[in-house]
Protein backbone atom coordinates (compact mmCIF):
# COMPACT_ATOMS: atom_id res chain seq x y z
CA UNK A 1 0.00 0.00 0.00
CA UNK A 2 1.18 3.54 -0.74
CA UNK A 3 0.81 6.82 1.11
CA UNK A 4 -2.51 8.39 0.24
CA UNK A 5 -0.74 11.56 -0.91
CA UNK A 6 1.53 10.26 -3.71
CA UNK A 7 3.05 7.23 -5.36
CA UNK A 8 6.05 7.52 -3.02
CA UNK A 9 5.53 5.56 0.17
CA UNK A 10 6.37 7.49 3.35
CA UNK A 11 7.12 5.27 6.34
CA UNK A 12 7.45 6.72 9.85
CA UNK A 13 10.20 4.97 11.83
CA UNK A 14 10.15 4.40 15.58
CA UNK A 15 12.96 3.22 17.87
CA UNK A 16 10.86 2.20 20.90
CA UNK A 17 12.17 1.87 24.43
CA UNK A 18 9.07 0.05 25.65
CA UNK A 19 5.83 -1.37 24.31
CA UNK A 20 3.96 1.47 25.98
CA UNK A 21 6.27 3.99 24.34
CA UNK A 22 5.62 2.35 20.98
CA UNK A 23 1.89 2.52 21.60
CA UNK A 24 2.01 6.21 22.50
CA UNK A 25 4.11 7.13 19.47
CA UNK A 26 1.91 5.21 17.05
CA UNK A 27 -1.09 6.90 18.65
CA UNK A 28 0.34 10.26 17.55
CA UNK A 29 0.55 8.94 13.98
CA UNK A 30 -3.05 7.86 13.65
CA UNK A 31 -4.66 9.59 10.70
CA UNK A 32 -1.34 10.92 9.38
CA UNK A 33 -1.76 9.21 6.01
CA UNK A 34 0.91 6.55 6.47
CA UNK A 35 0.02 2.91 5.86
CA UNK A 36 3.19 1.30 7.24
CA UNK A 37 5.17 1.90 10.43
CA UNK A 38 8.79 0.79 10.69
CA UNK A 39 9.86 -0.52 14.10
CA UNK A 40 13.62 -0.26 14.56
CA UNK A 41 15.15 -2.98 16.72
CA UNK A 42 18.69 -2.41 17.98
CA UNK A 43 20.71 -4.87 20.03
CA UNK A 44 23.50 -2.73 21.50
CA UNK A 45 26.03 -4.91 19.66
CA UNK A 46 25.60 -4.43 15.91
CA UNK A 47 24.79 -0.81 16.73
CA UNK A 48 25.57 1.05 19.94
CA UNK A 49 22.01 1.61 21.12
CA UNK A 50 19.58 -0.96 22.48
CA UNK A 51 15.81 -0.79 22.01
CA UNK A 52 12.68 -2.68 22.97
CA UNK A 53 12.35 -5.66 23.03
CA UNK A 54 16.11 -6.27 23.37
CA UNK A 55 16.45 -4.94 26.92
CA UNK A 56 16.42 -7.20 29.95
CA UNK A 57 12.84 -7.84 31.01
CA UNK A 58 11.30 -6.86 27.68
CA UNK A 59 10.17 -10.37 26.80
CA UNK A 60 7.36 -10.05 29.31
CA UNK A 61 5.73 -7.44 27.09
CA UNK A 62 6.88 -8.93 23.77
CA UNK A 63 5.82 -12.55 24.22
CA UNK A 64 2.04 -11.84 24.22
CA UNK A 65 2.51 -10.35 20.73
CA UNK A 66 4.52 -13.36 19.57
CA UNK A 67 2.00 -15.89 20.88
CA UNK A 68 -1.01 -14.04 19.54
CA UNK A 69 -2.47 -13.02 22.87
CA UNK A 70 -2.14 -9.37 21.84
CA UNK A 71 -1.52 -7.49 18.61
CA UNK A 72 0.94 -4.75 17.81
CA UNK A 73 -0.50 -1.36 18.81
CA UNK A 74 -3.16 -0.23 16.34
CA UNK A 75 -2.53 -3.33 14.21
CA UNK A 76 -5.89 -2.82 12.53
CA UNK A 77 -4.85 0.64 11.28
CA UNK A 78 -1.26 0.09 10.14
CA UNK A 79 1.01 -2.45 8.51
CA UNK A 80 4.34 -2.99 10.23
CA UNK A 81 7.90 -3.39 9.03
CA UNK A 82 10.70 -4.40 11.41
CA UNK A 83 14.24 -3.14 10.79
CA UNK A 84 16.48 -5.70 12.51
CA UNK A 85 19.64 -3.78 13.36
CA UNK A 86 20.96 -6.81 15.19
CA UNK A 87 23.50 -9.57 14.82
CA UNK A 88 21.99 -12.95 13.88
CA UNK A 89 18.59 -11.62 12.75
CA UNK A 90 17.58 -15.17 11.87
CA UNK A 91 17.16 -15.75 15.62
CA UNK A 92 14.50 -13.05 15.89
CA UNK A 93 12.77 -12.95 12.51
CA UNK A 94 10.17 -15.65 13.19
CA UNK A 95 9.10 -13.94 16.41
CA UNK A 96 8.39 -10.73 14.54
CA UNK A 97 6.48 -12.55 11.81
CA UNK A 98 4.35 -14.13 14.52
CA UNK A 99 3.88 -10.68 16.05
CA UNK A 100 2.37 -9.51 12.78
CA UNK A 101 4.93 -7.65 10.68
CA UNK A 102 4.48 -7.75 6.90
CA UNK A 103 8.03 -6.68 5.97
CA UNK A 104 11.47 -7.15 7.54
CA UNK A 105 14.87 -5.60 6.87
CA UNK A 106 18.14 -7.52 7.32
CA UNK A 107 21.43 -5.60 7.41
CA UNK A 108 24.16 -7.15 5.31
CA UNK A 109 26.73 -5.52 7.57
CA UNK A 110 25.56 -7.65 10.50
CA UNK A 111 26.50 -11.22 11.31
CA UNK A 112 23.67 -13.05 9.60
CA UNK A 113 22.46 -16.09 7.70
CA UNK A 114 20.53 -14.73 4.73
CA UNK A 115 19.58 -18.18 3.48
CA UNK A 116 17.95 -18.94 6.83
CA UNK A 117 16.21 -15.56 6.83
CA UNK A 118 14.80 -16.25 3.37
CA UNK A 119 13.62 -19.67 4.52
CA UNK A 120 11.93 -18.24 7.61
CA UNK A 121 10.25 -15.45 5.65
CA UNK A 122 9.18 -17.83 2.86
CA UNK A 123 6.12 -16.30 1.21
CA UNK A 124 4.71 -14.97 4.47
CA UNK A 125 6.31 -11.52 4.39
CA UNK A 126 8.43 -9.27 2.19
CA UNK A 127 12.09 -9.29 3.14
CA UNK A 128 14.71 -6.72 2.19
CA UNK A 129 18.38 -6.05 2.79
CA UNK A 130 19.79 -2.86 4.24
CA UNK A 131 23.03 -1.51 2.80
CA UNK A 132 25.17 0.95 4.73
CA UNK A 133 27.27 3.50 2.93
CA UNK A 134 30.58 1.76 3.64
CA UNK A 135 29.44 -1.60 2.25
CA UNK A 136 31.35 -3.17 -0.62
CA UNK A 137 29.19 -2.76 -3.71
CA UNK A 138 30.24 -6.19 -4.95
CA UNK A 139 28.57 -7.73 -1.87
CA UNK A 140 25.16 -6.32 -2.71
CA UNK A 141 24.21 -8.39 -5.77
CA UNK A 142 24.55 -11.82 -4.07
CA UNK A 143 22.61 -10.52 -1.06
CA UNK A 144 19.74 -9.30 -3.25
CA UNK A 145 18.88 -12.82 -4.41
CA UNK A 146 15.41 -13.67 -3.15
CA UNK A 147 14.89 -10.23 -1.62
CA UNK A 148 11.91 -7.97 -2.34
CA UNK A 149 13.69 -4.67 -1.84
CA UNK A 150 16.85 -2.91 -0.72
CA UNK A 151 17.08 -0.27 1.98
CA UNK A 152 19.85 2.28 1.51
CA UNK A 153 20.98 3.87 4.74
CA UNK A 154 21.12 7.63 4.40
CA UNK A 155 23.31 8.22 7.45
CA UNK A 156 26.79 7.15 8.46
CA UNK A 157 26.00 6.05 12.04
CA UNK A 158 23.18 3.53 12.39
CA UNK A 159 20.78 3.16 15.28
CA UNK A 160 20.20 6.87 15.88
CA UNK A 161 17.55 9.32 14.73
CA UNK A 162 18.31 12.91 13.83
CA UNK A 163 21.66 12.14 12.20
CA UNK A 164 22.67 14.32 9.20
CA UNK A 165 21.96 13.05 5.72
CA UNK A 166 24.98 11.62 3.90
CA UNK A 167 24.92 12.45 0.19
CA UNK A 168 26.83 9.27 -0.65
CA UNK A 169 23.39 7.66 -0.47
CA UNK A 170 22.38 9.42 -3.69
CA UNK A 171 25.25 7.86 -5.62
CA UNK A 172 24.45 4.41 -4.24
CA UNK A 173 20.76 4.73 -5.12
CA UNK A 174 21.61 5.74 -8.68
CA UNK A 175 23.95 2.76 -9.11
CA UNK A 176 21.39 0.35 -7.68
CA UNK A 177 18.64 1.75 -9.90
CA UNK A 178 20.82 1.31 -12.96
CA UNK A 179 22.05 -2.21 -12.12
CA UNK A 180 18.85 -3.57 -10.52
CA UNK A 181 15.97 -1.64 -12.15
CA UNK A 182 13.29 -4.05 -10.91
CA UNK A 183 14.27 -3.89 -7.24
CA UNK A 184 12.32 -1.52 -4.99
CA UNK A 185 14.61 0.98 -3.28
CA UNK A 186 13.80 2.54 0.06
CA UNK A 187 15.93 4.94 2.08
CA UNK A 188 16.22 5.13 5.85
CA UNK A 189 18.09 7.85 7.71
CA UNK A 190 18.42 11.57 7.13
CA UNK A 191 15.13 11.76 5.27
CA UNK A 192 13.67 15.27 5.48
CA UNK A 193 12.05 17.87 3.28
CA UNK A 194 15.57 18.89 2.21
CA UNK A 195 16.85 15.45 1.18
CA UNK A 196 13.61 13.91 -0.11
CA UNK A 197 13.56 15.60 -3.56
CA UNK A 198 17.07 14.36 -4.41
CA UNK A 199 16.32 10.89 -3.05
CA UNK A 200 13.21 10.58 -5.21
CA UNK A 201 15.00 11.97 -8.27
CA UNK A 202 17.76 9.39 -7.74
CA UNK A 203 15.28 6.51 -7.78
CA UNK A 204 14.01 5.96 -4.22
CA UNK A 205 10.42 4.71 -4.04
CA UNK A 206 10.02 4.50 -0.26
CA UNK A 207 11.22 7.06 2.28
CA UNK A 208 11.63 6.01 5.91
CA UNK A 209 11.68 8.98 8.26
CA UNK A 210 12.04 9.12 12.02
CA UNK A 211 12.94 12.45 13.57
CA UNK A 212 11.50 14.66 10.80
CA UNK A 213 8.06 13.20 11.41
CA UNK A 214 8.17 12.26 15.09
CA UNK A 215 9.74 15.48 16.33
CA UNK A 216 7.22 17.57 14.42
CA UNK A 217 4.38 19.19 16.32
CA UNK A 218 2.12 17.98 13.52
CA UNK A 219 3.19 14.53 12.21
CA UNK A 220 0.43 14.54 9.62
CA UNK A 221 1.70 17.80 8.12
CA UNK A 222 5.32 16.56 8.24
CA UNK A 223 4.35 13.41 6.34
CA UNK A 224 2.38 15.46 3.84
CA UNK A 225 5.41 17.70 3.34
CA UNK A 226 7.61 14.69 2.52
CA UNK A 227 5.09 13.22 0.12
CA UNK A 228 4.77 16.49 -1.80
CA UNK A 229 8.48 17.23 -2.17
CA UNK A 230 8.75 15.31 -5.43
Amino acid sequence: MMSSFSNIEIIPAIIPQSLEGLRQTIGRLRGCGANTIQIDVTDGVFVASRSWPMNRGDMKSFEPLVFGDEGLPYWNEFNFEVDLMVHHPEKFLLQWIQAGVTRAVIHIGSEHNLAECRKIAASDIEIGIAVDLDAEYSDIAPSLEGMSYVQVMGIAELGKQGEPFDERALVLIQKLKKDFPDVTIQVDGGVSDLSAPDLIASGAERLVSGSFILESENPKEALRTLSQTQ
